[in-house]
């Protein structure tokens, strides 16, 4: 028996064809546990985790944080609300926005245009860059588990520089996941690599999520160039230091700190590995 939530699912989507084009209401929210170990050459495997969240639409998606989202916005709310005539009054006290070390990028794909674009925010102006998206070649295997009582099957494929494994449930009619991954019979509802170096875990399927305030994050960004939008981040990673002297203009002076001296980079382990 097909489940409850594909029933729903069908409902909603077919009944979606009567919004408008510009429409950037959802029908479908998935919200997914993401694990990474940041840095692969240590034996400690040391991992950073977040929650994101997948909203699908007829023509386009969105991937983000969202306890990062959620700390922009909070952030957002509480300087508009503590603003008199332009001066801000800060209470230290009730800045806790618990977003500082989540995922800054937020992925949109247009399905009908089969492009991308991952928005951030690392230099004063916010930034995007646009890609072709491409499908990965899959392999379809008979292995199956059951994930939020959904029955999933097994694919594999080799995509931006890694092996990975998915799990897409055949009764969710829908060809997208998180992040970039597409192009399954099935809403992708668990991806992870074959080194364990990453995952992503569905965790929460909303068949029609209730109507939520418009609130884009990074507003007014500047289109750049996939190089140096991909330079900027690597940098802003793997040294903050450097990156906040590039991009904010602010140095770093204190007793002790030499700004001469070579500085051990962080690790860096972005999910693509390029081709």
């Amino acid at each position: 028996m097909k489940s409850k939530f594909l029933f729903t699912l069908l409902y909603v989507s077919c009944t979606y064809g009567c919004f408008s084009q510009n429409s950037n209401t959802s029908f479908l929210k998935a919200k997914y546990d993401f694990s990474v170990i940041l840095d692969t050459t240590s034996k400690n495997e040391i991992r950073k985790n977040d929650l994101f969240v997948l909203k699908i639409n007829k023509i386009s998606s969105n991937f983000y944080s969202e306890i990062r989202h959620f700390g922009i916005k909070q952030r957002h709310d509480y300087l508009q609300k503590n603003s008199t005539d332009g001066v801000i009054s800060i209470d230290n006290s009730k800045m806790n926005f618990g977003d500082a070390d989540k995922e800054s990028e937020c992925v949109e794909i247009n399905f009908d245009k089969k492009y991308y674009r991952v928005y951030d925010r690392i230099s004063k102006t916010p930034h995007y860059y646009e890609d072709s998206l491409t499908t990965p070649v899959w392999m379809l295997l008979p292995d199956t588990i059951t994930i939020l009582n959904e029955p999933c099957q097994k694919a594999t494929s080799f995509y931006r520089g890694r092996n990975i494994i998915a799990w897409f449930a055949k009764n969710i009619p829908l060809q997208q996941g998180p992040w970039l991954y597409n192009g399954l019979p099935g809403l992708i509802m668990k991806v992870e690599d074959t080194r364990d170096q990453f995952s992503f875990v569905c965790r929460e399927l909303i068949a029609k999520p209730q109507t939520e305030p418009v609130f884009i994050e990074y507003e007014n960004a500047e289109k750049v160039s996939k190089e140096i939008a991909l330079k900027r981040k690597r940098l802003y990673i793997e040294d903050p230091i450097a990156s906040s002297a590039q991009e904010w203009g602010v140095t770093m002076s204190y007793p002790g700190f030499d700004t001469n001296k070579p500085r051990k980079k962080k690790p860096y382990n972005p999910l693509d590995l390029g081709n």
